[in-house]
């Protein structure tokens, strides 16, 4: 046993070749280093590319005037603009209809549309409330690798079977964007025909 660890020791002393394992060490953290940054650069660029998907659904809805109660329309333009918005599992959230100060309700398109109401003063108060106001929530989903497990799935056996999960650790990152917008529209009511 003393004699094992006489021989730890004498390693340890030794100095021989020493400047090369110090340079495979920098080269592997400077190797650690860039792997990390690309990760960040491309929950960046997911970030940015969520950021003016939805600025543009929250301009469509201040051109229309209106919002559509189950969301399919503006999740359609969502789509449109993200390539990969299944991937990134992105969708205008719920909670945007919450947000929206409804003028009427329009039925005639055979879906129920929320009409915003272009500067609208409140009758009741002598306060200003401006329901053309809203604020759109888009939420997604940036899946960063970690490590990886074993071989990924061949394109043929994903098609076959779209739930297998490829073996690995995987970190899911929110990408959340909120965007105010108003709308532009004065929807002109029956009654105030004369």
């Amino acid at each position: 046993m003393k004699t094992m660890f006489k021989r730890f020791l004498a390693w340890l002393r030794n100095t021989d070749g020493s400047a090369s394992v110090e340079m495979l060490g920098s080269v592997a953290v400077v190797c650690v280093i860039i792997v990390n940054c690309m990760m960040i650069l491309g929950y960046a660029l997911q970030q940015n590319q969520v950021s003016y998907a939805a600025k543009r659904v929250a301009r469509s809805i201040e051109i229309s005037g209106y919002i559509s109660e189950s969301l399919e329309e503006e999740n359609d333009i969502l789509k449109e603009l993200l390539p990969n918005a299944d991937e990134l599992e992105a969708q205008v959230m719920a909670d945007t209809i919450s947000t929206v100060n409804v003028w009427a309700r329009d039925n005639s398109a055979g879906r129920t549309r929320l009409l915003l109401q272009l500067r609208e003063m409140e009758q009741d108060t002598s306060t200003y409330t401006n329901p053309s106001d809203f604020t759109l929530h888009v939420q997604a989903f940036y899946t960063l690798p970690l490590a990886y497990f074993g071989a990924e799935p061949s394109d043929q056996e994903s098609a076959l079977d779209e739930d297998a999960a490829t073996p690995g650790i995987k970190l899911k990152l929110p990408i959340n964007v909120y965007v105010n917008g108003q709308s532009e529209i004065y929807w002109k009511s029956n009654a105030n025909w004369n």
